[in-house]
């Protein structure tokens, strides 16, 4: 049986005080929190730590920058930010598909678009 929600927030928080430079921990509690909107500025807290303690992991950097966007809706910044991730790991299909629906959709450059996708 998959544990409850609550259940899972214990055993996470529990590995972050075992091993407090896992990102992954902070990272996979913060993606459970994001579900709950009341809970929204503590799971982006927790994603700010994830990528302090893991720099280099442009899995946490796409979520933050997706979370980002529904924040400040500011699109010029949200491509930059998928930018930054592909300059981390230029190979990461995530993000390239992304970058790809954001030019195309808030951008308009359909071959640019393309080249990403």
């Amino acid at each position: 049986l998959a544990p409850s929600r609550a259940q899972a927030e214990k055993d996470l928080r529990r590995g972050i005080a075992l091993s407090p430079n896992y990102g992954e921990g902070y990272f996979r509690l913060a993606t459970q929190l994001l579900d709950e909107p009341a809970r929204r500025a503590e799971a982006l807290e927790l994603l700010d730590r994830a990528v302090a303690v893991d720099p280099l992991r442009p899995r946490y950097r796409l979520i933050q920058a997706g979370e980002q966007f529904r924040g400040d809706r500011d699109v010029d910044a949200m491509r930059a930010r998928l930018l930054e991730v592909l300059r981390l790991d230029p190979t990461f299909v995530n993000a390239l598909q992304s970058l790809s629906r954001w030019i195309a959709i808030y951008g308009g450059e359909f071959a640019e678009a393309v080249g990403y996708a």
